[in-house]
């Protein structure tokens, strides 16, 4: 599996309430002056606000976490399209939070860190296509790609912790790494963070959401019976897959998915379905279908002279099930038929016909009508 194996440096947005009610605001990548307005004031069109306050005015730098020293970008606001991650603003007139709505402590945010997150957007060397992140209580950090490892259980990558100063510990490979932690986005179910090397150059910037990883693909086999007995020939599929039971019964089914849904046809049998469980799928049992019709005659003609005469008074035999019906004489048109005759799926049978010192015989097909025509024997 391919392992997350640079050192990630979160860069979350940290609110500070002052007595003035303003906030300020550590720029994050992504971050813009109507996104900001959208997140404080629901109104993208007061980004203004924002510009407004700060525009003119030094700005205080953070400090990455990393050089433990600020970042290198501007310190003043003068394209408002142009913020950078490190950079702090004030957002100026900001309600007061909803009664009963507190900061989150720190046992808060380690609660809400555990569970399974999704990377929505990323670069460098982490994948973005079915990517998971998994922070599990105590600690322990794994991450998953389903796009890779499709069989593949998590795999431990490190360890992660939230201290009591609310600050985010995550270790990888022996490397740790502290992180500022945005109450909002965690309330939010988001988190965002930027993936640095160790010269504390931006390798990709991370976006990632809670989520429910798709669970891994299996191979389940099974097998279908009918009657008591393995039935062959019948078509199996379930979760875009497919595959065909042997005589014995028997089927696999490759690279399916926990909880797909799995069904079985076969011409003249009833349909069936079953569902995976635990990577496993039971034994299915077909019934078979009424047929149309429960019995069928069997007529047809005899000729001589290569068709330009009846062959009158020839006898005609016909075995179908293991039984013998007839002789039946032909007419003097050379006609002849059968008394209804009892019918079962997939009777096949084979029919004689004598003519003064000469025989031929046919084989009569499996056509589940009423009337069957067996056709013309010439003479």
């Amino acid at each position: 599996m391919r392992k997350f194996n640079v050192l990630l440096i979160a860069l979350f947005c940290l609110s500070i309430v002052t007595a003035s009610a303003q906030k300020k605001h550590t720029v994050v990548s992504g971050n813009t002056l109507s996104g900001l307005a959208k997140q404080y004031y629901k109104d993208m069109k007061k980004w203004t606000n924002i510009h407004n306050a700060n525009k003119g005015k030094k700005l205080e730098i953070a400090t990455n976490p990393q050089t433990k020293k600020p970042y290198v970008v501007p310190t003043m606001l003068v394209n408002p399209n142009l913020i950078y991650p490190g950079q702090i603003l004030v957002i100026p007139d900001v309600a007061a939070d909803p009664e009963g709505e507190k900061p989150l402590t720190a046992a808060d945010l380690r609660m809400k860190a555990e569970g399974t997150w999704k990377v929505m957007k990323a670069g460098g060397p982490l994948p973005t296509k079915d990517a998971f992140v998994k922070m599990e209580k105590g600690g322990k950090l794994y991450a998953y790609n389903a796009a890779l490892d499709a069989k593949e259980d998590w795999t431990e990558i490190g360890k992660w912790e939230v201290k009591d100063d609310k600050s985010f510990v995550l270790t990888i490979a022996g490397k740790e790494t502290a992180y500022v932690i945005d109450e909002a986005d965690v309330k939010a179910n988001k988190w965002g963070f930027m993936m640095m090397d160790e010269k504390g150059a931006t390798v990709a910037d991370v976006e990632m959401m809670k989520a429910t990883p798709p669970p891994k693909t299996v191979d389940v086999t099974g097998k279908v019976m009918s009657g008591g007995k393995g039935l062959a020939g019948v078509s199996v599929s379930g979760g875009g897959k497919s595959a065909t039971t042997d005589a014995s019964g028997a089927f696999t089914l490759r690279g399916v998915k926990e909880g797909d849904e799995v069904k079985f046809s076969k011409n003249t049998y009833n349909s069936a379905s079953g569902k995976i469980a635990g990577g496993k799928i039971a034994d299915v049992t077909m019934t078979r279908q009424d047929p149309p019709v429960k019995e069928r005659k069997f007529f047809g003609v005899v000729m001589r002279k290569n068709g330009s005469k009846a062959a009158k008074k020839a006898e005609v035999t016909v075995k179908i099930g293991g039984k013998t019906y007839g002789p039946y004489v032909t007419s003097k048109t050379g006609d002849w038929s059968t008394e209804a005759i009892p019918y079962e799926w997939e009777q096949t049978g084979t029919y004689e016909v004598v003519y003064k010192k000469d025989k031929k015989t046919g084989n009569i097909p499996d056509t589940a009508t009423g009337s069957v025509k067996v056709g013309t024997v010439n003479f």
